[in-house]
């Protein structure tokens, strides 16, 4: 068991259902976008893209289009976590989610504690298939069956991304799930004309994946 847990933990820790097995998604939306100088800037400083630049992805109206076309793709004993892009995005996603007959709900950092708790409870139970979120649901959140993270929110800090997926990757033998789906919904992102996309940061993340795919319009 040493020997086995020395040469490759994560692998240990999925083959003994510690960790579930993360299926992830690369969903390539097609679309390009180049930062602003500002919006450089501010990159440069936050170490992660900045709220502006979000706010634009939130507004595309294409990208939206893709982001709820496969959410609906997802059986409806899903339970997923949706991490949007502004406050106003989650909830914006709810409500298109809802109005197609998925059970949904959005919390941010202004809702108030007890309606987050209540749809939290409710996401918990299996009541609600999807909890959009943004700002929040990061750390000190716990929801053992979540079987789907979306990630509609591109970011370049690893420590973010961890937090996020790691909410989803807690295994049978701590009350969670064999399997999560992990989906990426990214874009090419240009910064003076190269590019700042999910790829350049990749590369410490696959070591999480048991198999990966990618997926498109």
């Amino acid at each position: 068991m040493d020997i086995e847990y020395e040469q490759d933990p994560l692998r240990y820790f999925r083959d003994h259902e510690f960790l579930a097995r993360a299926h992830h998604v690369l969903y390539d939306s097609g679309r390009e976008y180049t930062l602003t100088d500002d919006e450089v800037g501010e990159l440069t400083r936050q170490k992660d893209l900045p709220a502006g630049f979000l706010k634009r992805l939130a507004a595309d109206k294409k990208r939206n289009l893709l982001i709820v076309h496969r959410l609906l793709s997802l059986p409806k004993d899903t339970p997923t976590l949706v991490y949007a892009c502004t406050v106003e995005h989650a909830y914006f996603l709810s409500v298109i989610l809802t109005a197609q007959g998925r059970k949904s709900g959005a919390v941010s950092a202004d809702t108030p504690v007890t309606l987050r708790r209540a749809l939290v409870h409710e996401f918990r139970e299996e009541k609600i298939q999807f909890l959009c979120n943004y700002g929040v649901l990061t750390t000190g959140f716990d929801a053992p069956k979540t079987k789907c993270i979306a990630l509609c929110r591109p970011t370049t800090s690893e420590v973010l991304y961890e937090q996020i997926i790691g909410r989803g990757l807690r295994g049978p033998k701590f009350g969670g799930t064999p399997e999560c789906t992990i989906i990426d919904f990214a874009d090419n992102i240009l910064v003076h004309g190269q590019p700042l996309s999910y790829a350049r940061f990749a590369g410490d993340w696959t070591v999480y994946w048991s198999d990966e795919q990618t997926e498109g319009e």
